[in-house]
């Protein structure tokens, strides 16, 4: 195969492989103190992430105190090494339980 095509063969197989949209939960205004509820923020991320099409929800290290959190098709939640989500012991910031016969 002549040297051109290996080279555009390369650029087009990089192209193809570029990983999803990524979205940083603290850009989004998550603080991952332990002590801060943060899962409006995550809601946020998980928004974005899905409104572009799909794409990465990353949580650095951290521990993400949150309520209920509303995963949407195409987004991966990604926690870093070090990163925790905590349920919030505040029963008032979780959705009303869906009834089971």
């Amino acid at each position: 195969m002549p040297r051109c095509c290996l080279i555009f063969f390369a650029v087009i197989t990089g192209a193809m492989a570029q990983p999803p949209h990524s979205f940083d939960v603290k850009t989004s205004g998550a603080k991952g103190d332990g002590a801060t509820l943060d899962t409006a923020a995550i809601n946020r991320a998980i928004d974005a992430a899905n409104a572009a099409g799909g794409g990465t929800v990353y949580f650095p290290p951290g521990t993400y105190v949150s309520g209920s959190i509303h995963l949407k098709s195409n987004v991966t939640l990604y926690l870093e090494q070090g990163s925790t989500i905590e349920a919030s012991t505040d029963p008032n910031v979780y959705d009303e339980a869906e009834p089971n016969a």
